[in-house]
């Protein structure tokens, strides 16, 4: 049995222990989630970074809506979730999975504290901050056992990893003043086969 999604964290903890501009993020508080693309969507999807705090200003800060916090398999809680997108993040070349996980750990906001990084994603000279910290990463001695499993061919049957539901809110009956749905406050993972 293969944990993909084990083995990306495996990687992000080497990439934040290598690239200086990640010294702020603990990657192991960082809840890694399989999730499925649509076949028939307009654009692939292959990863996306989750902020677990409200945006400062959203309608949700502005209400005290707060949402279940994720529990890592290591019990953990986590500040962030990055959903990695099965098949797609699977089909990718080499040099695409480490752009895409670096591009990801760059939106994790600088205080680390569930916030994403204010100033969006995609400004003028983006990819090229990109490519500057996936340089950096390879030239400062990654692990490439690791990285080299990136390029092993893998069973497609046996490969495996941990999944999350999206965390709902868990005060709504405090805001709306009525009686609401309870939930637990954390949710934890499952470990799913993945369908490639």
């Amino acid at each position: 049995m293969i944990n993909y999604t084990q083995h990306i964290e495996r990687v992000c903890i080497d990439i934040c222990q290598k690239v200086p501009q990640f010294k702020h993020i603990d990657p192991t508080r960082i809840a890694y989630s399989a999730a499925y693309s649509r076949k028939n969507a307009r654009f692939r999807r292959i990863a996306v970074m989750v902020g677990c705090k409200p945006k400062p200003g959203s309608l949700a800060d502005q209400l005290g809506i707060k949402a279940q916090r994720l529990k890592t398999p290591s019990k953990k809680i986590a500040s962030y979730m990055m959903r990695i997108y099965f098949p797609w993040f699977f089909k990718e070349s080499f040099e695409q999975k480490i752009d895409t996980l670096i591009h990801e750990l760059w939106h994790i906001g600088v205080k680390f504290d569930g916030a994403l990084r204010e100033n969006g994603s995609h400004y003028d000279g983006f990819q090229d901050d990109v490519d500057s910290l996936i340089d950096d990463y390879l030239g400062n001695a990654p692990n490439w056992d690791l990285l080299d499993w990136f390029d092993k061919k893998i069973d497609r049957d046996d490969v495996w990893g941990w999944r999350y539901p999206i965390p709902k809110a868990t005060n709504l009956d405090k805001i709306l003043g009525e009686e609401y749905i309870h939930r637990k406050r954390y949710v934890e993972c499952s470990l799913v086969k993945i369908n490639l």
